[in-house]
């Protein structure tokens, strides 16, 4: 299996390691990868679990249908994130979720056996894998507030929030398409553009393209 390393070490679970270590205590011949085209069905809730997913490129949504037949995001998972992780130590580990992709993605599959190498072995991973864990707590924390308020604005703002305190500016460029941030916020994607809208022209924000301007900081 060709890899280039170099992609894995970008994602956090890995950071602080270099390429050797980690070609030393992995064997890539029993991981792999998986190529697939945007609309992608990847997992089926229910489907076993025995491997965390590495996402090398591409974006990955958790969704579920609601009672009254609408689809809602529940998390996003853009390049250099991984999923898997929480059912790694479960005793009959199977997926709570439907996985498809929203772009065009490649995931590296590495077997729960090789993970557990890697635990034992290096602290650094050991220690990478824990603070891993708790961001999934925190962003678990954080869509449970999100889905709080019912008004597409008050989402809107908890969402450019989040962007607003990643980038440490008060003006940065969105880091999704406005229909994937109606998925991840669980409003019907023609909310997002109209409700920007309205919060330029209630000199909340300036927008320009994908690039957002604060104009009153202190309320996001």
């Amino acid at each position: 299996m060709f890899l280039d390393v170099k992609l894995l070490l970008n994602n956090p679970l890995f950071k602080d390691m270099d390429s050797s270590l980690l070609l030393k205590l992995i064997d890539f011949d029993h991981c792999i990868i998986g190529n697939y085209k945007k609309g992608s069905l990847i997992v089926q809730e229910g489907d076993p679990c025995s491997s965390i997913g590495f996402v090398l490129s591409g974006v990955l949504a958790i969704q579920q249908f609601t009672p009254t037949g609408e689809v809602l995001t529940i998390k996003m998972f853009d390049t250099n994130d991984a999923f898997g992780t929480a059912l790694y130590s479960s005793k009959a580990p199977q997926y709570p979720f439907t996985l498809m992709t929203m772009k065009d993605s490649k995931v590296l599959y590495m077997p729960f056996e090789q993970v557990r190498k890697l635990l034992k072995n290096s602290p650094i991973f050991n220690d990478n894998f824990i603070d891993f864990l708790s961001s999934r707590v925190l962003n678990f924390k954080e869509k449970i507030q999100m889905l709080q308020y019912k008004d597409v604005r008050s989402r809107l703002m908890l969402y450019l929030s989040k962007e607003y305190k990643n980038s440490g500016l008060t003006t940065f460029k969105l880091q999704h398409s406005r229909s994937l941030i109606a998925d991840i916020i669980g409003v019907a994607r023609p909310s997002v553009s109209r409700e920007l809208t309205n919060m330029a022209n209630d000199y909340l924000i300036q927008v320009s393209g994908q690039k957002i301007t604060l104009l009153k900081p202190e309320l996001f």
